[in-house]
């Protein structure tokens, strides 16, 4: 190890991040501005806080690297990925670093994919065995907006994530917001996400509305319409694909407090894609949540709500067979 470049060296491409925050040195890389964070709510703030699906891009012919991070962490580990394929993982159990040894040799571009449940994750510097250069420009930039379901904490690696799992397949540029439990349509996030370059973007919507009652039927449809609308300001005619609950046992015709199950919010997502479309939007798609993981794959959610690992690599590669190759490309 010879080579130190700074978190703050340009060469670094920190993809998938809207927003850096520079700290002693070190960079956090965040989903949200943090000088507006006072306008999320505390719940959606934290999650925000969470890299899920940033990476670290960069070409080089080193084999090994270390990372230096801000503080000591217990989390998922930090993956590897050249061509889409993952090529290790560094685990993080109270460590202030990770390290990559007997990477391929020759010039390759890496990403460093970073912990998707880890809030304020920093990296301070890299050292390497060989000098790095600006990573060539990555793949069609695709923007997501989910749940915990799309920010997979049970997936191993933060590679193997589903969203992270279709864009590798597809050779997608991913911006992820897989947020915990605060998936809800705020303003805000559409505001996000609108304000994100893109060549596609998929909103996955329904489950966390349906478990804490936070849209009826009145709100929800008319609710998805909005945001939709929101993120036409600046993306006017590429691809938005809506994209409705996945399979849920105990919720898919249990009513909640306010009237709804998933199957009724299932049609509300068609009903608005097919609203939309009639005013006028000629870019908009939709699909049923259960074209990912249906009523056949539920021995893949141990706690009858989550994919497991194996359920969330079924889902990457279904979104890719069935959004990417269809809308996206």
């Amino acid at each position: 190890m010879n080579i130190s470049v700074s978190a703050n060296d340009p060469r670094l491409e920190w993809a998938g991040a809207p927003h850096l925050h520079r700290d002693n040195n070190c960079v956090i890389p965040l989903r949200c501005d943090p000088a507006e964070d006072l306008l999320f709510h505390e719940g959606l703030r934290d999650k925000l806080h969470c890299p899920a699906g940033i990476r670290i891009r960069f070409s080089t012919t080193a084999t090994h690297i270390k990372g230096t991070l801000n503080r000591a962490l217990t989390a998922k580990p930090v993956a590897c990925t050249c061509d889409g394929q993952i090529l290790a993982s560094a685990p993080l159990t109270d460590s202030d670093h990770f390290i990559f040894t007997e990477l391929p040799s020759g010039s390759k571009t890496l990403e460093l994919w970073l912990p998707q449940t880890c809030p304020d994750f920093g990296l301070c510097a890299l050292e390497l065995d060989a000098d790095i250069t600006p990573a060539p420009n990555g793949g069609p930039r695709w923007v997501h907006y989910g749940s915990s379901i799309s920010q997979c904490a049970a997936a191993q690696t933060p590679a193997e994530t589903w969203p992270g799992t279709a864009a590798r397949l597809g050779g997608l540029d991913l911006t992820c917001f897989g947020l915990g439990g605060q998936c809800h349509l705020d303003p805000m996030l559409a505001r996000a996400i609108r304000n994100r370059k893109a060549n596609a973007i998929s909103l996955k919507l329904g489950i966390n509305i349906c478990g804490q009652s936070s849209l009826n039927a009145r709100t929800f449809g008319p609710g998805i319409c909005g945001f939709v609308t929101l993120l036409r300001e600046r993306h006017p005619t590429i691809p938005i694909v809506l994209i409705s609950p996945i399979f849920c046992p105990h919720r898919e015709t249990n009513d909640n407090a306010v009237g709804m199950n998933l199957e009724k919010m299932r049609v509300a997502v068609e009903q608005a894609a097919t609203d939309l479309r009639a005013c006028g939007d000629r870019a908009i798609h939709s699909l049923s949540g259960l074209e990912l993981f249906s009523s056949d794959d539920a021995h893949l959610l141990p706690d009858n709500l989550h994919p497991n690992h194996e359920g969330y690599q079924l889902m990457g590669q279904r979104f890719h067979d069935k959004v990417t190759q269809r809308f996206f490309i």
